[in-house]
């Protein structure tokens, strides 16, 4: 049957390219073979394909070897009691016999089978005896030598021969591992030695001759010779395997598995891959790329993250992707791409990835923007349960609290703020904070500091993020405080805690924590409820308790607790037993509070107060009030920064007439001498400490101030007088050193009072956009106009000026302002300062605030419904029909605006401006009031009529007139008469008109234009100033034909259609 053709054919079959033809013609000879096992010939046949598939190892054919290896590995595992060891050796020895003559391909053939012939014997699991199992052993060793692309596939039929042997422990000891030539140590180390020496470890490592033998020979320790101490030496001999380029060698991917998840895992990453393979040539950098694509993606955890993708690694892709020509341009896409693919399957492995991105560089925006897409909120909350609960950092470079501080700096800085949630941000903190107070962990004091800051840090991001109002469990703060208490309860006493707290200190902490969970407890703290305010400032004050311990904050919470008690009593009190004002006392201690909170320099407490605020409105009284409107006066922020710096007097107290502190006045003249006083540098580039300073210094030094330095006359000055010249030099120095820090002290004390009222300003901005209605909102407009006019123009406070300023206008744009319980004097008096004072010395940066403002008041007043008349009751109705009662005279009024009084105020104002050369008054008001109000400005006609008689100088006299035809084009009323306005009027136009000082004529035509058709509007052409103004017109016109425009063409159109219509 040997030579029958189907049996031939297969044989033939097993070297075709297509797969399917190989199996079939496998599975024929094999079933060929069964049929023949009863017969006489089978030993025959058994030798026969035996010989075939021997020989046909040799075979170059492309689909040749992979046909005749898996036969003969199915053939040896079925009729191996059929055949010895030595006569499979013997035969490949004959058929697969190197022959000297040989061509390159024919030898690179006859190799490569001997190689897989003894791979298929050791597959098929064949049994061989001691005497031949060295054998086989050394014939593999011996092939190894002969070419080197061969070694690594004899290292592979040695690992699996001993994978077979993984329970004989003694042949392997005895038989094969005195000839794998293992012994040369890690100076004659390869990467196919490693492959041996990774598998005996993984299957004889507790054996007493594997433990001698590798630290013996491989430096190993405890068994192990892959240890950290190796690494250098094991990165030298893992270099030599970027030869197998583009595939990766067999060692890679046993190295990987056994080192993937020890502790020598970042050791072996860091030196072997970081450290060697991506500093050396392209080819290794190539190689370390295909490492991490095939290797490491595929299983890579979060934990592996920090070490895999370093910055050595990122930097590498970055340089090759920015330049299209590079050599590994491609390679780097590739694998860029890759690693995105890669992570977007898992959300925390999103956000791990992309925190190592954003620390490395912000190189890859499109990587980067695409990962930051795919975060959710999932992701960045499990990263942070992985964070806090890691016990180690990625890398020995950093601690595990330095590592914690990174990432959460790096989140925090680059996250979007939908993902910022108050859930994962409390653990954090809470996590942070307890970091902080332990004892364990070994946490050095610089970390602790680190730590304290970057709580301080987070705290202010929460606050920026909107907290939940359904119950008081949503307060972060509240979680904060509550988890923080119930970790101190557990661990206090142990000696588990870092330092003890004082006892003012504990005795807050414990009543903070008591009024938390009591209000906590009974939820009391509803969505609109007071009790918010003291939850939310309790639970605060105890954290910060915690990350500052030598503050202020037990004398704070003693403070809220004592207002908290007086709020419950006055709640118990019956109606009748209550004050005339119940909510005054407790509501201004909670006002003196938040306002001291808000001189605080943490951003936490700011926003802290702006949320309590909103809960604080509907309790707020006059008197509480007005603790706040103090506060935004100029010198009572000077009174405050008094205390803060300890209590020190201030020198000079006075104010001046507008409630602006004499010292105020004179800062920018203070400020612009500092730089003499502490002396500046030359145009030649020498140092001039300032002429006091000189002057100090020769009074000094006395007659030798005249004396050049190179003299002896210097060096014949004797000891006593040294001493004192010395003595006098110091005082002078120091008393300059004094100066200068007085200055800064002074500077950041003017800047520390800036923030603190860009808070109260801040506060206020927000009690205006929500609470308009609320009648207290009037009582801000005067604070807010003195505090914007007292820093105008200064060089460190401008910016308090100019918030003043944009809160003005949004308080003065309100569209639902109050109607009732206004205080109307109040309001007329500010209004009569400013028409009294303010507006004589308005400059062209405080013109639009002063002009803001009184339109504002003259609005609001306007709308305001005026109280009635309080009439003071008779006896009896027949008493009252006895005596008339006659009704007190009120002043003529538009809603609650006393419309005379503010007539005189306007018209004496409008004259100043009209009569003086050099009047500061505004034509802004006066042509906004007619704008706005032409009611009001139409009552200063008269009186402004009778100013242009006199005007100061010509300009005044155009805004004269320019205001005229203001009032007049916006007024829908009667003028009064011909003889109170209209003919005076027209006489000092025609007056005007014939003059020839007059420069332009276009104001005075466009008065009269307003006039004429004010006149026809309500049929008054007919007087006989009339007639006369139509003659001048009419003379100027011919007089004046160049000057002549358009204005009295249109005039006169006018009064002729007039004539015709009376005609």
């Amino acid at each position: 049957m040997s030579g029958s053709g189907s049996l031939l054919q297969c044989f033939w079959d097993l070297s075709s390219l297509e797969e399917a033809a190989r199996l079939s013609a496998a599975q024929k000879i094999i079933s060929i073979l069964e049929e023949s096992r009863e017969s006489d010939s089978f030993q025959q046949e058994i030798s026969y394909c035996l010989t075939r598939l021997v020989s046909g190892l040799a075979s170059n054919r492309k689909g040749a070897r992979h046909g005749y290896f898996t036969v003969l590995c199915e053939f040896l595992s079925r009729y191996g009691d059929y055949l010895s060891c030595g006569v499979i050796l013997k035969l490949i020895c004959e058929k697969l016999e190197h022959i000297g003559n040989a061509k390159g391909s024919e030898e690179r053939g006859a190799y490569f089978g001997q190689v897989f012939a003894l791979l298929a014997l050791v597959e098929s699991g064949f049994t061989m005896s001691q005497e031949e199992l060295p054998l086989v052993v050394q014939k593999i060793v011996a092939i190894a030598t002969k070419k080197a692309p061969l070694r690594e596939l004899c290292a592979s039929v040695l690992m699996k021969l001993l994978e077979m042997l993984k329970g004989e422990s003694r042949k392997v000891c005895e038989l094969v591992l005195p000839y794998m030539a293992l012994d040369c140590g890690w100076n004659g180390s390869s990467p196919e030695a490693i492959l041996l020496l990774i598998t005996l470890q993984r299957y004889f490592k507790e054996e007493a001759w594997f433990g001698e033998f590798v630290r013996q020979y491989w430096n190993a320790e405890s068994n192990d010779f892959l240890i950290s101490r190796n690494f250098e030496m094991l990165s030298s001999t893992l270099l030599t395997s970027s030869q197998c380029h583009p595939r990766i060698h067999s060692v890679w991917p046993h190295l990987f598995d056994y080192l993937w998840g020890t502790k020598e895992w970042a050791g072996f990453w860091s030196i072997v891959i970081d450290g060697s393979l991506l500093s050396s040539t392209r080819e290794r950098k190539f190689l370390a790329y295909q490492l991490i694509e095939k290797l490491v993606l595929p299983s890579l955890s979060i934990s592996e993250v920090g070490v895999v993708l370093t910055p050595t690694l990122l930097c590498q892709i970055h340089t090759s992707t920015r330049v299209v020509h590079h050599s590994l341009y491609e390679a780097s896409m590739h694998l860029l791409e890759k690693i995105v693919q890669s992570v977007l399957k898992s959300p925390i492995l999103c956000v791990g990835v992309w925190l190592q991105f954003l620390k490395s560089s912000s190189h890859f925006p499109e990587s980067l923007s695409h990962m930051q897409c795919q975060l959710s909120l999932e992701g960045v909350s499990t990263y942070i349960d992985f964070l806090l609960t890691h016990e180690a950092p990625p890398t020995l470079s950093v601690t595990l609290m330095g590592w914690i501080l990174e990432q959460s700096s790096l989140l925090m800085k680059h996250l979007p703020y939908e993902l910022k949630s108050p859930d994962w941000l409390c653990k954090l903190v809470l996590q942070l904070l307890i970091m902080t107070y332990s004892n364990e962990g070994g946490v050095s004091s610089e970390d602790k500091e680190a730590c304290q800051s970057k709580v301080l840090s987070l705290l202010n991001d929460l606050s920026k993020i909107k907290q939940g109002q359904a119950s008081p469990s949503d307060f972060w703060s509240v979680k904060i405080a509550k988890g923080f208490q119930e970790w101190f309860s557990e661990y206090e006493g142990e000696g588990r805690l870092d330092t003890k707290m004082s006892s003012s200190n504990e005795e807050a902490r414990l009543a903070a924590i008591h009024l938390v969970t009591e209000l906590t407890e009974k939820d009391a703290a509803g969505k609109d409820s007071i009790e918010n305010v003291f939850l939310q400032l309790a639970s605060l004050l105890y954290i910060e308790l915690i990350w500052e311990r030598e503050g202020d904050a037990d004398t704070v919470i003693n403070d809220l607790i004592q207002c908290h008690d007086h709020m419950l009593t006055d709640a118990l009190k019956t109606p009748s037993r209550k004050r005339k004002k119940p909510s005054a006392e407790w509501i201004e201690m909670l006002i003196d509070i938040i306002l001291s909170l808000l001189s605080r320099p943490q951003q936490v407490w700011s926003s802290a107060v702006e949320r309590s605020f909103q809960y604080i409105v509907p309790h707020l009284t006059k008197e509480s009030f007005e603790l706040i409107i103090k506060a935004l006066e100029p010198q009572s922020v000077e009174e405050l920064m008094e205390e803060e710096k300890g209590g020190k007097q201030q020198e000079n107290n006075n104010k001046n007439s507008n409630g602006v502190s004499n010292e105020e006045e004179e800062e920018d003249k203070e400020e612009e001498d500092e730089d003499e006083d502490e002396g500046e540098e030359d145009e030649g580039g020498f140092f001039d400490p300032g002429a006091e300073f000189m002057a100090d210094i020769r009074n000094a030094l006395g007659d030798l101030a005249a004396v050049d330095s190179d003299q002896e006359s210097i060096m014949s000055i004797d000891d006593e007088r040294m001493e004192a010249l010395d003595e006098a030099l110091s005082v002078i120095f120091q008393r300059r050193q004094e100066r200068t820090e007085e200055k800064k002290q002074k500077k950041s004390n003017k800047m520390l009072m800036m923030h603190f009222k860009m808070r109260v300003l801040h506060l206020m901005d927000v009690f205006i956009k929500h609470n308009s209605n609320i009648p207290l909102i009037l009582d801000l407009l005067k604070p807010l106009f003195l505090l914007a006019i007292a820093y105008q123009g200064h060089k460190v406070l401008s910016p308090l000026s100019s918030r003043a300023e944009s809160l003005i206008k949004s308080l003065c744009t309100i569209k639902k302002y109050p109607k009732e319980n206004v205080n109307i004097e109040g309001l007329h008096s500010f209004l009569e300062e400013l028409l009294t004072i303010h507006i004589y010395k308005a400059k062209k940066l405080t013109t639009p605030i002063i002009n803001q403002s009184s339109m504002f008041l003259i609005k609001v007043l306007k709308g305001v419904c005026p109280p009635l008349p309080s009439v003071s009751p008779m006896a009896t109705r027949s008493a009252r029909k006895k005596r008339k009662i006659e009704a007190p005279s009120v002043p003529v009024q538009k809603g609650a605006l006393q419309l005379e009084k503010v007539r005189d105020l306007c018209s004496k104002a409008l004259s100043h401006m009209i009569t003086k050369k050099n009047s500061n008054v505004p034509n802004l008001f006066f042509t906004t009031l007619s704008d706005r109000f032409p009611d009001i400005s139409l009552m200063l006609l008269p009186s402004l009529v009778n100013d242009i008689q006199t005007p100061g100088n010509h300009f005044r006299l155009m805004l004269g007139y320019g205001l005229i035809s203001s009032i007049l084009g916006r007024s829908k009323e009667q003028v009064l008469s011909d003889t109170e306005i209209i003919d005076p009027l027209i006489l000092h136009c025609i007056t005007d008109l014939k003059s020839s000082k007059v420069a332009n004529y276009h104001p005075i035509l466009e008065s009269i234009q307003s006039l004429v058709m004010n006149l026809k509007s309500h049929d008054m052409c007919k007087g006989d100033g009339v007639m006369k103004l139509h003659k001048a017109l009419v003379e100027h016109e011919e007089s004046n034909p160049k000057k002549t425009g358009q204005l009295t063409v249109n005039i006169l159109q006018l009064l002729a259609e007039d004539e015709e219509e009376n005609d």
